[in-house]
């Protein structure tokens, strides 16, 4: 669909409608500029650092740190890692629980230009050291609770840093490292529910872009508080991480594992959150649940599974008519492609709410099952063209090739085959309506899905 296309259609003058009023009550969004795509994650960062360096960055039930105390943390453990002959994109494995030091250790390793790989303690050990073999790191950082199972995992080849013990007396000052915009930043696995988990590479210019995103769309500004219900092992728990440490936010973790989601409804309203973002299934518990009031809420988003029309009426009837809704598509691969927003006065006309309209930078056109590009109104696979795609599978250039083609008179554009089937309206909206390999769902969670990501004792 062209530009001219998706202004001169009623479905997007409504999207721009309900956008307009996408803002948090006591300021506008913050600045990113195309340039800064270029950049690194932590130029970013260290911006709203020298910004809001006395605004609280983050904070859970054991921990709040502002946003010149987290940095501090983050340069000590990239000053540890940078003293360690490891080359820069090199994976480097976080070994800890959910909490202030895992978001520092991430931090860290983006700092020191090495590749983040989050690792759950609560992974099976056979899961853990596969994907610590497979990623051919060589140096695991632990919480010093972890540092036996630590050394269990890295043999005799790895090399276990208990950050704990090992960052108390390293220069909390900026490192300065000089980080190409193309490096690798994280490495996340699926979780091979269709065979081995996939390493899935990203880079600081592909995040950047898609952080950009998010700020044109959701506006995010210093006053947002924003939830994290998801694991930083997750691409969905390290970038929802980054929208809001990207842009002078609070990133405010709830335990949701571990106490429950009627936790999560109390603690939305007592820490004041103004966005919310997670899976469906989980809005959909939370939705049930004894629900206080949520005045300072202006938007929920979601994404890795599809978002039922029943959502949407709980939305419309539990959440005030100031808080938007947002469906997204996106995954690990690709980051975000498709936004839809919706308010009170938006009527669902299927079973599913849309996954919208293009965001810049993303291009979506569908194929039919002999590889034919199929053409507005009509159905096929989800074939995503972008400059901003996954450099690809880690150490699997057969799955690489088989998954991405590069475009001859583009260099830098590459197309992308999703696996996702979806309905394009004559006006470019698009509806996501399943998977084509038929891979199973568990009480609607899409099991290989890297991009959000609960765990299973959510209940």
């Amino acid at each position: 669909m062209t530009d001219s296309n998706i202004l001169n259609s009623a479905g997007w003058v409504r999207q721009q409608e309900i956008h307009s009023r996408c803002y948090h009550p006591s300021g506008d969004r913050v600045d990113f500029s195309e340039k800064e795509i270029n950049g690194s994650i932590p130029e970013r960062f260290e911006r709203q650092v020298e910004q809001q360096a006395d605004r609280i960055a983050f904070t859970d039930e054991t921990h709040t740190l502002t946003y010149q105390e987290l940095n501090i943390a983050a340069n000590r453990i990239a000053h540890v890692l940078d003293a360690e002959p490891v080359e820069d994109e090199e994976p480097v494995i976080a070994l800890m629980d959910e909490g202030a030091t895992r978001v520092s250790t991430f931090l860290g390793v983006l700092k020191s230009g090495k590749c983040h790989v989050g690792v759950s303690p609560e992974l099976p050990f056979d899961r853990q050291q596969f994907m610590i073999e497979q990623s051919e790191a060589r140096i695991i950082l632990v919480e010093h609770q972890y540092h036996e199972l630590g050394l269990r995992l890295a043999g005799k080849h790895l090399k276990v840093i208990d950050i704990d013990e090992e960052t108390g007396a390293v220069t909390g000052d900026n490192p300065g490292i000089e980080i190409r915009a193309d490096q690798r930043c994280w490495m996340v696995y699926t979780s091979g529910s269709t065979g081995q988990p996939k390493g899935v590479t990203q880079t600081h210019r592909n995040i950047l872009h898609d952080m950009r995103t998010y700020v044109e769309h959701f506006n995010i500004s210093p006053p947002d508080r924003m939830s994290t219900v998801m694991s930083l092992t997750t691409s969905g728990g390290c970038f929802g991480a980054l929208m809001a440490l990207g842009n002078g936010a609070t990133l405010c973790r709830i335990d949701v594992q571990g106490r429950g989601v009627e936790h999560m409804a109390s603690e939305v309203a007592r820490q004041e959150l103004t966005i919310w973002g997670g899976v469906p299934s989980l809005f959909r518990q939370w939705m049930i649940s004894s629900l206080p009031e949520y005045p300072h809420l202006r938007l929920v988003w979601f994404g890795g599974e599809a978002v039922h029309a029943r959502d949407f009426e709980l939305y419309r009837n539990n959440l005030s008519p100031s808080c938007l809704f947002v469906n997204r598509l996106g995954s690990t691969e690709t980051c975000c492609t498709r936004m839809y927003f919706a308010d009170h006065q938006t009527r669902i006309s299927g079973s599913t709410v849309p996954v919208g309209y293009p965001v810049r930078g993303q291009d979506i056109f569908l194929e039919d099952a002999e590889g034919k590009r199929v053409e507005a109104p009509g159905s096929g696979e989800v074939v995503v063209s972008s400059a901003y795609l996954s450099p690809g599978y880690w150490k699997r250039p057969d799955l690489t090739q088989s998954a991405y083609t590069s475009l001859e008179d583009e260099a830098d554009m590459r197309l992308f085959h999703t696996g996702d089937l979806g309905q394009m309206d004559a006006d470019g909206c698009l509806t996501f309506s399943g998977r084509k390999d038929f891979q199973v769902q568990i009480r609607d969670f899409h099991p290989e899905s890297a991009d959000l990501h609960l765990t299973p004792s959510v209940k």
